[in-house]
């Protein structure tokens, strides 16, 4: 049996162990280094990222104090006395409403703005009437509710305003006729349901083509608080509305509802991605001509329906007015309006469960006081001008 010799000196083992310490410690003065320049590279990423935030307060103060300034000074732009001209001989609206004019003169600045203004405040106006300013160019509405699209929509006709609602119910032959128009800038008020934006390519297509073209002007959200799961009226594919910024990044953004504290409206900016200079407009939802009356329910459906009945035909309050009567289900929505029928009073139902037809017609008696109550869940009202 052969014996193995071991020729590696002491001296090669020792010059090893020196070659492996140096490689270490070189190892670690440049892991050393690199955390120095990580640290560096952060505090700078910091600097700047406190530079820029600096720089978009400063500007959406700016843009703050000009389209919301409180000293009197009426600010006067290019597109003023066509404005002004357009809400008289179009809308055949004499006078401003609060903070009307400081929104419609940001609107056509360009600028990002969140208007929160109460219930009848005439928030539509400061969409509508700017998108008559922009030629050839195209308005993008979206809204919740059918009948409040309907509503607007029939309106805006009524006064020659190019206007349209596009649907799941729209026929293939009107459909044709609105993606014409969208190419041709022919349309000043597009009409559509968050759902439709979201699954339509077609759709999209459409109004990236425009864009592209220069004929999309600005993007308009409505009743804004369904986006936030903060708001009262939560729709999920609000929340998915996120994508406008990305489809169409240099499209300015309005978003308008009548309710929305701290905690919704910064939700709805976070997540229809409103740029730092947005403008915030914002007036008290306090409505001193509503208030609260408190009476006791009967127990029985019969009974109940006699003191609605009642208050209706009798209460000098409400004889010549048509009202809501909001339930909290489907079935006793049908009950209720049921047991007004019976007792001779005009009134309809309105619900989800409705056909879209129906539900149209239903908003549609009670705008024209046709009807006098409409029994619904929350799915009636949202925006609904009467």
């Amino acid at each position: 049996m052969s014996n193995l010799v071991d020729l590696t000196s002491d001296d090669d083992i020792d010059d090893n162990s020196k070659e492996k310490e140096l490689i270490r410690r070189e190892l670690l003065q440049l892991k050393d280094e690199i955390y120095v320049r990580q640290c560096r590279i952060a505090d700078l990423e910091q600097l700047l990222k406190e530079y820029v935030q600096a720089e978009n307060r400063k500007t959406q103060e700016k843009n703050q104090l000009q389209f919301t300034r409180t000293d009197g000074v009426i600010s006067t732009y290019p597109w003023s006395k066509i404005l002004e001209e357009t809400r008289i001989h179009k809308f055949h609206i004499l006078y401003w409403r609060p903070m009307q004019k400081e929104i419609c003169d940001c609107v056509l600045s360009g600028i990002d703005c969140m208007v929160f203004l109460p219930a009848g405040s005439g928030k539509s106006l400061c969409f509508q009437l700017p998108a008559l300013l922009y030629p050839n160019r195209l308005t993008l509405v979206i809204s919740p509710l059918i009948a409040l699209m309907h509503d607007q929509v029939n309106q805006l006709q009524a006064l020659d305003i190019r206007a349209a609602r596009l649907g799941s119910d729209t026929s293939k032959e009107s459909s044709s006729y609105i993606y014409e128009s969208i190419g041709q800038g022919s349309l000043s008020l597009l009409y559509v349901s968050p759902e439709l934006l979201i699954k339509s390519k077609t759709l999209q297509r459409h109004l990236s083509t425009a864009c592209g073209q220069g004929k999309l002007a600005r993007i308009v959200i409505d009743e804004a608080h369904c986006c936030s799961q903060w708001g009262h009226d939560f729709r999920p594919d609000y929340r998915k509305l996120s994508m406008l910024r990305r489809l169409y990044p240099d499209i300015c953004i309005t978003a308008l509802t009548a309710t929305a504290d701290d905690k919704t409206a910064n939700d709805i900016r976070t997540i229809l991605c409103l740029l730092p200079n947005t403008v915030i407009f914002r007036q008290s939802c306090d409505r001193p001509n509503i208030f609260y009356q408190v009476q006791m329910k009967p127990k029985n459906a019969s009974e109940l329906g006699s003191q609605i009945a009642s208050l209706v035909s009798e209460d000098p309050r409400f004889i010549q007015g048509s009202g809501i009567i909001y339930a909290l289900s489907k079935k006793d929505c049908e009950s209720i309006c049921s047991n007004l029928i019976d007792l001779g009073i005009s009134c309809a139902c309105y619900h989800a469960g409705l056909d879209s037809n129906i539900r149209e017609s239903v908003y549609s008696q009670w705008q024209s006081n046709a009807i006098q109550i409409v029994v619904a869940t929350i799915a009636f009202g949202m925006g609904g001008n009467q």
